[in-house]
């Protein structure tokens, strides 16, 4: 798609020749921007290219009449070792936009795939996969998507890498040394390079965010195209209609069968055996992330605290989700749960998730139904996500019969060292018991194949412990055996 663009500096569509000014263009834009903000709407303009293509003169030009108050400039460049700790997806996760805000990425998503001329096909394609996942997540959630381009000729890279090695004649600073090194690498291999962001800019470019080429030989013509079209887009954004909320779609989905788990047996040489597990994945930087979910009342809580009874606590974090802040609706749904991903060798436990969403908020009526059918994809393929980051995820969801809950309810009510648990909502709770129950025979149907969970009978609350460690034990010594090193010794 990069070869259909002129490369003499004419702009095809007459945008270039518009008799408007940047400054013109630049109120025109800011008063749009006060509109989104008022909207609580978002948008993202995402800016990648060739290197030396004047990514940050044209950045300058398009935030230059907005109010800073309400636009953020990203700029991603090589990984920190923080980042690269986290999986692929982590650091763009973080940076997305919220309710109401403008976001510029200078480079973006784009920056590892772009530069990715010899990496294998399977790296390749998870980039294209974990990217399209994101684009689409932001999007469904009333994100504007634009992504600019800038392209240049073999022979303007090649002014403009002389140009910078000139100003950096007399540098002494390595890290601008290197700067002038990474900028003058496509030069040498031009043809290269442009076939492959040209492969990268197809299999990105889609209906719903699609990829704008600008010939950057004229930089202040390319400023008011981008201008041009940025406003185009968010005139048409903005008019766009709420989505209508519809009733979610009821699905002959099979019930629930908890696996029975064994007679309880001692916990302490499991509990042992997870402590030295837990050293062996961090001298391995394995990443694990455990999900649970169930009836309330199931346990989940003491099932935790015997998991991690022998864990060295600094490599693992137990993430209690309760309802989200004001900061969290603001952001994409799943945004919220990447702080608590884990680095690499680090186990993070969810004690309750990010399927909250198909869950409490589907039964209790808090989210569009819309939203809620779209749940299901989305957080597939964010596991999927992070299985590409080779992160372990092990889901299981623990069950009680009507009558068991009932009778915990009671004994927390009578026992003052318990009472403590006990709120009105368990109540509520407990009367919607057959409402969550099919909600959560769905999301295990909708949910389970790239991922599978693992169902659990939690009426005898020793069984179910003694189950679920020993399945965790199991995957990790799997996912040890695995690495190149299995060895659990200390």
């Amino acid at each position: 798609m990069i070869e259909r663009i002129q490369l003499d500096g004419v702009d095809p569509e007459g945008l270039a020749r518009d008799e408007a000014s940047l400054e013109d263009l630049g109120r025109e834009l800011a008063v749009l921007q006060r509109a989104l903000s008022a909207s609580r709407r978002s948008a993202l303009v995402i800016i990648d290219g060739w290197e030396c293509a004047g990514k940050g003169k044209l950045l300058s030009r398009l935030v230059r009449d907005l109010d800073p108050k309400h636009y953020r400039v990203e700029l991603f460049e090589a990984p920190t070792s923080r980042e690269q700790a986290h999986t692929f997806l982590w650091r763009y996760m973080r940076a997305a936009p919220t309710r109401g805000d403008l976001v510029f990425f200078d480079r973006s998503q784009y920056y590892e795939v772009l530069r990715a001329l010899e990496a294998d096909r399977a790296t390749y394609e998870g980039y294209l996969a974990d990217i399209r996942f994101f684009e689409r997540l932001l999007v469904r959630d009333g994100t504007l998507i634009m992504k600019f381009f800038l392209h240049q000729t073999r022979a303007d890279l090649a002014k403009r890498v002389a140009k910078r090695r000139d100003q950096l004649a007399t540098e002494t600073d390595p890290v601008a040394r290197q700067e002038l090194v990474t900028n003058a690498l496509p030069l040498a291999y031009y043809e290269d390079h442009l076939a492959h962001y040209d492969r990268v800019l197809s299999a990105t470019n889609v209906d719903w965010a699609p990829w704008q080429v600008l010939n950057t030989r004229h930089q202040k013509r390319a400023a008011k195209a981008a201008l041009r079209q940025i406003i185009a887009a968010l005139e048409a954004h903005l008019a766009k209609p709420a989505p209508a909320d519809d009733p979610l779609p009821v699905g002959d989905f099979p019930p629930l069968d908890p696996a029975t788990p064994k007679a309880p047996e001692d916990l302490a040489p499991l509990q042992k055996d997870l402590g030295r597990l837990l050293k062996a994945l961090h001298r391995r930087q394995v990443p694990v992330v455990i999900v649970f979910e169930g009836t309330d009342t199931a346990g989940k809580g003491g099932t935790i605290r015997r998991l991690t009874r022998q864990m060295d606590p600094r490599g693992f974090h137990v993430a209690t989700v309760a309802a989200p802040s004001q900061a969290d609706l603001d952001r994409h749904y799943l945004g919220r749960f990447y702080r608590d991903f884990p680095e690499k060798g680090h186990l993070t436990i969810f004690d309750r998730s990010y399927y909250g969403r198909v869950l409490v908020e589907r039964v209790e009526g808090l989210t569009p139904t819309e939203r809620i059918s779209q749940a299901y994809d989305e957080i597939v393929a964010m596991e999927e996500s992070l299985v590409r980051g080779q992160v372990l995820v092990l889901k299981f969801l623990l069950v009680i019969d009507k009558a068991v809950q009932n009778d915990r309810l009671i004994d927390r009510a009578k026992d003052p060292d318990k009472r403590y648990k006990l709120t009105d909502e368990d109540w509520r709770n407990y009367n919607k018991y057959e409402a969550y129950t099919e909600a959560m025979a769905e999301m295990v149907a909708r949910t389970g194949k790239a991922v599978p969970w693992q169902v659990v009978d939690a009426n005898s609350k020793p069984e179910a412990r003694y189950h679920i460690l020993k399945a965790v034990r199991d995957a990790l010594k799997g996912a040890l055996a695995e690495s190149e090193d299995g060895c659990i010794c200390e």
